[in-house]
């Protein structure tokens, strides 16, 4: 059932999943940005290829510009520098959009928008509320609930459990890998910390088969092979958070889960290739199973505030099948 106070006793628990993930393809995660690059030749390409990282010029067009990748700033020795990052934000988006696509009924999907623009919209949130083990109750109990204007939906709106924290790439080059050579003499290449490549793309159209507006562009993506840590935390969790982060561990590894754009061709798959689960508590949840930990073990910050747990296998499919939608 909704809950809208899901902190009215306070936090007496919290769940720690760190993950080790590797691009099992390459990634290109988009940070609205384009800046300049162009090669010699009228009829060649690729060749003598200048690249001016973070400029851009007004009068520049789609084929002298690339799409850049996120990145982060960070302070290093007393400097500001750019470091190329996998936003949390985008972990979570993704796996999001996966849950309400994966446990909410196809017409029910827009609800977990929030429009509040129109009166259909708030009457299907409505109803969702005030239905026991659904789909939408897990999502709005997990990731929160956030509205423009609250007059409209009244004690709807609360925080989520769930928070997010990544790491930066660390398996740096010096310059982006290309099919070509680079101007080596004037170039600027920006981040440093990731691998990453230049690609090319011409789009077509899905009915006239020609190429679609503006042709062939060129954008840059983080190669395959990479690592990158990602810790999630779970405040208050229960076995059904347990089993949904589980069941993403599984859809990530089978590449049914995918992060980022060009997913279409491809992109995005990330593997997990170390996951951990542990659960502080002072008194742990009667229905997660777990066994004590030393909390010497562990260096988190919640090892000295309560006991450690390590979370032990459970049944996925059985703690998550009332939250399924129901055939009709």
């Amino acid at each position: 059932m909704f809950e809208n106070k899901i902190f009215k006793d306070g936090i007496s628990s919290v769940l720690k999943v760190d993950w080790t993930l590797m691009l099992k393809e390459p990634l290109c995660v988009r940070n609205g940005r384009k800046f300049i690059w162009n090669s010699s030749g009228n009829k060649s390409r690729n060749l003598d290829i200048k690249y001016n990282w973070n400029k851009t010029e007004k009068e520049s067009t789609e084929e002298h510009e690339l799409t850049d990748l996120h990145f982060d700033l960070k302070l290093l020795q007393n400097k500001v520098i750019p470091i190329y990052t996998m936003p949390p934000s985008s972990i979570r988006g993704t796996l999001r959009s996966w849950t309400v696509q994966h446990f909410l009924p196809q017409d029910d999907w827009y609800a977990s928008a929030f429009d509040l623009s129109n009166e259909t919209t708030i009457s299907k949130i409505k109803n969702l509320i005030n239905l026991r083990n659904m789909g939408f109750s897990l999502l709005t109990d997990l990731f929160g609930v956030a509205l423009d204007d609250e007059t409209k939906l009244p004690d709807i709106s609360h925080a989520s459990r769930i928070s997010f924290e990544t790491t930066h790439f660390s398996e740096g080059s010096p310059e982006p890998f290309v099919f070509g050579n680079l101007n080596t003499n004037s170039n600027k290449y920006g981040p440093s910390n990731a691998r990453i490549q230049i690609k090319e793309r011409g789009p077509i159209d899905r009915f006239t088969h020609a190429a679609q507006s503006g042709g062939l562009h060129s954008f840059l993506e983080f190669c395959k092979g990479q690592s990158f840590d990602v810790t999630i935390r779970v405040k208050n969790p229960s076995i059904v958070h347990v089993a949904l982060i589980k069941l993403w561990e599984r859809e990530m590894n089978a590449g049914m889960i995918r992060f980022g754009a060009v997913q279409s061709v491809g992109r995005g798959f990330i593997g997990i290739k170390k996951s951990t689960h542990i659960l502080y508590s002072a008194n742990p949840n009667s229905d997660i199973p777990v066994t004590k930990l030393n909390n010497k073990a562990d260096k988190d910050i919640m090892s000295g505030v309560w006991q450690a747990y390590n979370v032990d296998s459970i049944d996925i499919k059985n703690n998550l099948i009332d939250y399924l939608p129901k055939e009709n």
